[in-house]
């Protein structure tokens, strides 16, 4: 399960106006799902701003939008073959967007996702002529072998 994404502005108003109210703090932040510290916080914001909202974030705004992060994820589950460099062609194409390998291995990797190294079909091989193996080398590495008859 994951994290809850936070207390609604709705929902901080109230909490503030129970503990002005007088309401145990252990109580409120009970039936908000959230931690006693939270509502302190939160107290100690409107202290200083007056106003219950999100303060801004610093850095870089996302280059891409939550839509085409999942378009990004549902794609690369649908052609889990397909080798990133034509992966972000088509993305290009779907969405305009231009993106980085950087960042699309990002947005992958977000979603427990990685991109797959290119897939080569042996569709000009039969089965009955081709021998695939895997000889293990002192390295550790594994090398594929295809020998036709």
């Amino acid at each position: 399960m994951g994290r809850r994404p936070g207390v609604s502005i709705n929902e901080r108003n109230i909490a503030l106006g129970l503990l002005k109210g007088g309401s145990l703090a252990y109580a409120i932040a009970r039936r908000f799902g959230c931690n006693e510290r939270t509502l302190y916080r939160l107290q100690q914001r409107v202290r200083q701003t007056g106003c219950v909202n999100n303060s801004p974030r610093s850095g870089r705004p996302l280059i891409t939008t939550p839509r085409e992060d999942k378009y990004m994820v549902t794609s690369s589950r649908r052609h889990c073959f397909i080798p990133a460099t034509t992966f972000l062609q088509r993305l290009r194409q779907a969405t305009r967007t231009r993106i980085s390998v950087y960042t699309d291995r990002n947005r992958l990797s977000a979603a427990r996702l990685r991109a797959q190294r290119p897939y080569i079909p042996l569709r000009n091989v039969t089965e009955s002529h081709a021998w695939i193996g895997c000889v293990n080398t002192t390295v550790g590495l594994v090398t594929m072998i295809i020998t036709l008859s």
